[in-house]
């Protein structure tokens, strides 16, 4: 693997800038356990790009509070990825939300399975119907960031390295 050391010391500079991204944190972690449908969808909302819309968020927010997740996401349980992922059977995109979701309340636990992490671990970038083993994922991403060096960085920080620096990626 190459070195990595000028890209994290570049990250680690730009890091204070993600104010957004610790505004959601913050929330996510002051809101943390779900009691309703809108407070499910309001968190809904900030794990969705627009490539994802086509989501009913009303039904897969109902969805969600009746897996009961709280424990299971407190713990880091990876099954909690998975049974998100049952919603609808939805392929690629659903991964998508539910590891954003779940990255939101444990970025140490579960890693985001987006499009760039997905083309630097396989090498081709995922379609719709593209189905994904999140217990796999995660065990080939926490793989690369070891060889890497990068385990400093929390999983929503090394999604957010690889879309910055994009490693042995094109474009």
């Amino acid at each position: 693997m190459s070195d990595y050391t000028a890209s994290l010391n570049e990250f680690n500079r730009i890091k204070g800038y993600f104010t957004g991204d610790k505004n959601i944190a913050a929330y996510f972690l002051a809101h943390f356990n779900s009691a309703t449908v809108s407070e499910v969808r309001i968190k809904l909302n900030e794990c969705i790009n627009h490539s994802e819309n086509r989501f009913n968020l009303s039904d897969l927010s109902a969805y969600i509070l009746k897996l009961n997740l709280d424990t299971l996401l407190r713990s880091g349980d990876l099954s909690a990825v998975q049974k998100i992922c049952e919603f609808k059977n939805s392929g690629f995109g659903i991964c998508q939300i539910a590891s954003r979701y779940c990255n939101w309340h444990n970025a140490h636990a579960y890693a985001i399975c987006s499009e760039y992490a997905y083309q630097f671990l396989y090498n081709k970038m995922p379609t719709e119907n593209t189905e994904v083993s999140y217990v796999r994922f995660t065990k080939d991403i926490a793989r690369k960031r070891k060889e890497m060096n990068l385990e400093e960085l929390n999983y929503m920080e090394f999604d957010k390295f690889l879309w910055l620096f994009k490693p042995g990626m094109q474009g």
